[in-house]
């Protein structure tokens, strides 16, 4: 089963320097097995995957190590190495290894390929009911059957919500997570404030990175990080701070602190902090009843009560008693003696055997929103809508796409009056640290609306032309789409000989119908190519023809007169937007090379495009290196392949917002 617990419960991606202290090399087999054991343990899955990739690599028949391997790569979301090693061992022996075909069909689901996944799990179900003991397999087997069904049926978005990524001031490649709308322009958030895996010596237990309180505020229609957190939203050294909550009349500041028992294991408490007379008080813990010893208790959410002198917080625990893995708590605080009932589970219709994690409640609405694993949805943990309050709540209800994705998609919130606010997800899109999907961003979701288009706003990708004017059958049209939240671009792909018919446009030879949100209708003739370049899966554009010197930075002059007609045009047409400039490079050379060259690369565009009067604060130069290839550079055998090496040195355009309304 998935342990994303231990990132939303505050747990680090973090990389003990045992391995770097140590030649892997050198050391004995019962060695390995015993320092991949001590990685687990601190949590620490990267240090784990170099130790068990060099005993396979030695013992490649042993399968229970490489299912340790396997398990390893999926805890650190590597699916695709994960994927090929459980289908592997599968093989050898799916009886005895019957689990990693539950796993292989879970990495099917992030891929969408939900057939593949509903056929494997049915397999897998034909096995656990031949076994006598009856595990939580058991019951999870049918939930992601019921989700492949629900993930097919449900595979158009029924809504007009729009998603978009926050800017690098507030999402790094570490974790950002439990988002808090202070006021309409100012978000709380926790996050680990550092771009690489914390490197930590085997003996050293003071000044571990740790997350905190940081503040993004909306400046110029942009949310902007970086911001130290004022009271009460203390941070601590050694300890985790995150998962803050107001009371509702603003006296009382719930949150959680998190560290490790002696076991290792990640023990959540509550904390509240009191408002008397203007100034916030010190953080007092909860009492025991509530912060069970040896169990977590985290995620605090505020609703109404039936008495108003009364109010109630939910919260997750683990503690026994429950439905089974993380469950909704709640407890009631009586304002007029300042006392925390005894906590009582919100019973079977949003608890579930998995786990249910980071509830929010809309008072308004009187809806709890909270994430589970333990429902049918599309993959990962999903987000969940229920009415109700304390024990009495409708069935739960799928909140649907796009908030939902096939990876994990937590900690929803919203404003009060408005149908926008905010996620926290690991989907495509998201910042990634080492691999693609390991990491959590914060997402901003919003009602979308449509511009008046004219002609000149189109950018139309042509596929395999290098000319200006050569056309081929294969058109994407691409549209910049006005949201209540900064701004996206949205693709619509189609046939330019063709008449297709979507829920938002309809496309007749060279004419093209945009349905904006009112009903109304602009059409558009003479839609022609302006722009070249390829989508990525990443909101990103992809320029693959402005090329570098081998090993310089400098812009080529074939390359300065592609940016003129491209890159420079559309800040031009969009003097408001702001941008990533991304330089990306192949795998030739050390990755910190790779890195520093990608960076100059990035910044010479930004250079070029300042020289021409593009105003620098809206330009953001990001070097990737060689961490995000599109296609890999060596064949099965290990074979250079210059031509995908060509495709992988790339700059690529993301749109990141505005500075200003257009």
């Amino acid at each position: 089963m998935k342990n994303i617990i231990s990132y939303i419960c505050l747990m680090l991606l973090t990389h003990y320097a045992i391995a770097q202290e140590l030649k892997i090399s050198e050391l004995k087999n019962w060695q390995l097995k015993g320092y991949a054991k001590s990685a687990e343990r601190l949590g620490d899955h990267y240090s784990a995957i170099d130790y068990y990739q060099e005993y396979v690599k030695r013992e490649p028949n042993d399968m229970s190590y490489s299912l340790k391997l396997a398990q390893a790569y999926y805890e650190s979301k590597n699916y695709k190495s994960a994927k090929i090693l459980y289908q592997k061992i599968y093989k050898v022996d799916h009886e005895k290894y019957f689990t990693a075909l539950f796993n292989y069909a879970e990495i099917l689901k992030t891929e969408l390929n939900y057939d593949s996944a509903y056929n494997c799990f049915l397999e897998f179900r034909n096995i656990v009911t031949d076994r006598k003991e009856r595990t939580l397999y058991s019951y999870l087997v049918n939930v992601e059957i019921e989700s492949c069904d629900f993930a097919l049926k449900n595979s158009k978005q029924k809504n007009n919500l729009a998603l978009l990524h926050l800017n690098n001031s507030i999402n790094k490649v570490n974790l950002e997570s439990a988002p808090l709308i202070f006021n309409d322009s100012t978000m709380i958030y926790s996050s680990l404030r550092i771009d690489s895996i914390p490197i930590i010596s085997s003996n050293e237990e003071t000044n571990i990175p740790v997350n905190k309180f940081y503040t993004a505020k909306l400046q110029n229609n942009i949310w902007q990080g970086e911001f130290v957190a004022p009271e009460p939203f203390y941070n601590f050294d050694n300890e985790n701070t995150a998962n803050g909550v107001f009371s509702l009349d603003k006296q009382r500041f719930y949150f959680t602190k998190a560290r490790r028992n002696w076991k290792n294991k990640i023990i959540g408490n509550l904390y509240v902090s009191h408002k008397k007379r203007g100034v916030w008080q010190k953080p007092t813990k909860l009492d025991k009843r509530i912060n069970l010893n040896k169990y977590t208790s985290t995620q605090p959410a505020v609703s109404l009560c039936y008495d108003k002198n009364y109010e109630v917080i939910y919260f997750i625990s683990d503690r026994p008693n429950g439905w089974g893995g993380m469950d909704i708590w709640y407890t009631v605080f009586d304002k007029s003696s300042g006392t925390y009932k005894k906590p009582i589970n919100a019973g079977g219709y949003v608890n579930t055997p998995g786990d249910e994690v980071t509830p929010f409640y809309d008072n308004q609405n009187q809806t709890l929103y909270f994430s589970s694993n333990g429902l049918p949805g599309y993959g990962g943990y999903d987000i969940f809508k229920s009415k109700g309050w304390l024990v009495n709540w409708s069935p739960a209800e799928n909140a649907g796409l796009p908030l939902n994705s096939s990876f994990d998609d937590i900690y929803y919130c919203k404003f009060k009056e408005e149908e926008k606010g905010f996620i926290v997800s690991n989907r495509d899109g998201a910042l990634s640290l080492k691999n693609p999907n390991c990491c959590f961003d914060i997402f901003e979701f919003s009602i979308a609306t449509s511009l008046n288009l004219k002609e000149t706003q189109h950018l139309a990708d042509v596929e395999n032309t290098n000319k200006k004017g050569a056309l081929n059958d294969s058109l994407t049209i691409v549209e910049i789409i006005k949201q209540s939240i900064d701004s996206s671009l949205v693709l619509l792909e189609m046939n330019r000989n063709e008449t297709v018919n979507s829920e938002n446009c309809i496309h007749n030879g060279t004419s093209l119908v945009i349905k904006n949100s009112d009903g109304h209708s602009n059409e558009l003739t003479n839609v022609l190519d302006t722009f070249y370049f390829e989508k990525s899966k990443n909101q990103s554009f992809i320029f693959g023809n402005i090329y570098f010197e081998f090993n310089q930075s400098e812009l080529t002059k074939e390359s300065k007169k592609m940016i003129d007609s491209t890159l420079l045009k559309i800040m031009k047409d969009y003097p408001g937007i702001v941008v990533e400039i991304g330089a990306h490079t192949d795998h030739i050379g050390s990755g910190e090379y790779n890195l520093e060259l990608s960076q100059k690369r990035a910044e010479s565009v930004v250079k070029y495009l300042v020289n021409n009067g593009v105003e620098k604060e809206r330009l953001v130069p990001v070097g990737y290196g060689e961490n995000d290839p599109i296609v890999s550079s060596v064949d099965s055998n290990g074979k250079d392949i210059p031509e995908a090496r060509e495709k992988n040195r790339r700059i690529e355009f993301k749109l990141l917002g505005f500075l200003s309304k257009l």
